[in-house]
């Protein structure tokens, strides 16, 4: 029996030890482990994702209040060809908005 324990004791040694010669082995701090651990955690992940998108929908909000210039430029055509004279076949639109508050 004893014989066998050590037997089983030399066995567990070499793999260990060969496990230690092929993988390279660094020291982890306490911080790193956790950090580690949170970035895989898939409740933190979502809250992160939701904290991406409450600061995109505030600068979109924010992006409201920015001055806006804008142009349009349409044309107008008749079927029979022929425009009524209070019709203009160009429209032109320009347009500048500004929100004070």
């Amino acid at each position: 029996m004893k014989n066998t324990y050590t037997h089983l004791r030399v066995s567990v040694l070499a793999v260990a030890a060969s496990a230690a010669l092929c993988l390279p082995v660094h020291a982890q701090s306490f911080s790193e482990v956790v950090q580690r651990a949170l970035a895989a955690y898939p409740s933190v992940q979502a809250a992160k994702a939701k904290t991406e998108a409450a600061r995109a929908e505030i600068d979109r909000a924010r992006a409201a209040h920015y001055p806006q210039i804008s142009y349009g430029y349409s044309r107008n055509s008749y079927a029979s060809g022929a425009l009524p004279s209070t019709v203009e076949a160009n429209t032109r639109s320009p347009s500048l908005r500004l929100n004070l508050w």
